[in-house]
């Protein structure tokens, strides 16, 4: 069952790899989180909800950055 695996996993002290639409078993055992993307993997400390935190404020600054680039380019075409 999930919570034997849940309690198994709480005391191994290895790396798991594990593909899940649980959001609740990954909440309750996962330390870090790497996401893959665009060729890059990027490493999230914490359990799934702080993964989406992070990575929602990871994109946002993202997205200000893409923003002034794009402005900064513009600029240098006009």
């Amino acid at each position: 069952s999930v919570n034997w695996l849940e309690q198994h996993l709480s005391k191994y002290s290895g790396a798991v790899v594990a593909v899940t639409h649980d959001r609740y078993f990954l909440n309750n055992v996962a330390e870090w989180i790497l996401e893959l993307d665009r060729g890059r993997a990027i490493p999230y400390e914490g359990n799934y909800s702080t993964y989406l935190d992070k990575k929602a404020a990871r994109l946002k600054v993202e997205g200000r950055k893409d923003e002034k680039r794009q402005k900064r380019l513009k600029e240098e075409l006009e």
